[in-house]
């Protein structure tokens, strides 16, 4: 994130307003049997935001960075 605050304008940042964090669906890849039916295994839950700043700039920003879908999401 530290490269986002030294004002990169390559970074492409997605806005969201939950408080608490971001909520994500993610398929592992992972397969399992259940009723005689393939079922693709999947990670759900909410990923809490981090705070990071830049001193220099005076700019605080909550954010978290989604692994899976290689994307920072901003709290707004």
């Amino acid at each position: 994130m530290n490269f986002l605050l030294a004002f990169n304008d390559q970074a492409a940042l997605v806005g969201d307003g939950d408080t608490e964090g971001m909520p994500f669906t993610n398929l592992t890849g992972d397969f399992r049997w259940e009723n005689g039916q393939v079922k693709v295994v999947r990670l759900e839950g909410v990923k809490p935001y981090e705070v990071f700043s830049d001193e220099s700039s005076g700019l605080t920003v909550r954010a978290v960075f989604l692994s899976h879908i290689n994307q920072w999401t901003v709290a707004t």
